[in-house]
């Protein structure tokens, strides 16, 4: 579990709200590895400051996919194979559509499972059991 906003961290989150993600063991050493380059800089943060945040984030991401062999989606792809997986998750431990969309809007950081419905998990990704639900 990665937990953003603890006490007496003033890092702020989407919408300021801490947040709690889950992860699968086998991300622990990459993630842990993030970490430590954050440890590293001088404000102890990933990026540490926010001139080109977005080209740095990319280009990590780039690193990481090349490091791990895989294809690269861009920052937006891998949050919506997140939702996607998280989503699956919920309906395989038997969560209705609804509770599984509302989980994963909460893992994303949104306050509404209509944004994840409409724009992370597609009709054709859904269980069609409960669809309705």
């Amino acid at each position: 579990m990665i937990r953003l906003n603890r006490e007496g961290n003033a890092n702020r989150t989407k919408g300021g709200r801490p947040r709690e993600v889950a992860f699968l063991p086998e991300y622990r050493d990459f993630l842990a590895g993030l970490c430590r380059a954050g440890e590293s800089s001088p404000t102890g943060h990933l990026f540490h400051d926010r001139h080109a945040l977005a080209e740095r984030a990319r280009e990590r991401i780039r690193q990481a996919c090349e490091q791990e062999g895989i294809p690269c989606l861009g920052t937006h792809g891998f949050r919506k194979t997140f939702a996607v997986e998280v989503y699956s998750r919920a309906r395989t431990a038997g969560a209705e559509n609804l509770a599984a969309l509302i989980e994963t809007s909460h893992q994303l950081g949104h306050n509404r499972a209509e944004v994840t419905r409409q724009s992370y998990v597609t009709p054709d990704q859904r269980h069609p059991q409960g669809e309705s639900s």
